[in-house]
C-alpha cells in the first residue's frame, strides 16, 4: 500500500515538472488527484482549530476524487458562511450527498428502524462539504483557493 502511494506521489511529481499537454493516461488524473489531496491536507491542517480534515481507513486505499472537508462544531464560523464565501469567488463546493439520510424529503414520515439519535450523520449532513481534484487545476488555481482561503480564516484567527 504505502509503495503504491509513494509511486503514485513520485509520478505526480514528475507529470507536475514535466507535463506540458494534457495527458489520455489513466494513471495521469489519479496521480493529480492524490497531488492535490495532499496539497489540500497541507493547507488545511493550518487550520486543524477549525477543521476535520480527512483520514483514510486503515487498510483503505481511498480514490481521492474530492478532498472533504468538515468545520468543526466550535468553529466560530458555519459550513454555509465558507461556502457561500468561496463559491462567491468562483472556488466552487458541493456538500456531502445525504449526511443523515432520514432527514431526505423521501424519507420523512417512513416507517423504517433507527438506532439512537444519529448525530454523527447530522454532524456531516450540516458541516461537511467537497472541494473538487480537478486534474485540470494549475499551480495558479490553487494559489488562489489557498489566498481565498486565508482570506476567510484570518477573520477568526487572532
Amino acid at each position: 500500500y504505502l509503495a503504491v502511494i509513494q509511486a503514485l506521489e513520485k509520478a505526480a511529481e514528475l507529470k507536475l515538472e514535466q507535463q506540458k499537454q494534457p495527458s489520455t493516461s489513466v494513471l495521469t488524473p489519479l496521480c493529480f488527484a492524490y497531488s492535490r489531496v495532499k496539497r489540500y491536507q497541507k493547507l488545511f491542517s493550518a487550520y486543524e482549530k477549525f477543521f476535520i480534515l480527512p483520514e483514510a481507513t486503515a487498510d483503505a486505499d481511498p480514490s481521492w476524487f474530492t478532498y472533504i472537508l468538515s468545520v468543526r462544531e466550535d468553529a466560530p464560523f458555519t459550513r454555509n458562511e465558507l461556502v457561500t464565501f468561496l463559491n462567491e469567488r468562483r472556488i466552487e463546493t458541493r456538500n456531502i450527498f445525504a449526511g443523515n439520510i432520514l432527514r431526505q424529503p423521501a424519507f420523512i414520515d417512513r416507517p423504517c428502524r433507527v438506532e439512537g439519535k444519529l448525530p454523527v450523520t447530522d454532524f456531516i449532513m450540516n458541516n461537511t462539504f467537497f472541494l473538487g481534484t480537478y486534474p485540470g487545476m494549475t499551480e495558479e488555481m490553487f494559489a488562489y483557493v489557498v489566498d481565498c482561503v486565508a482570506e476567510f480564516t484570518g477573520r477568526y484567527s487572532k
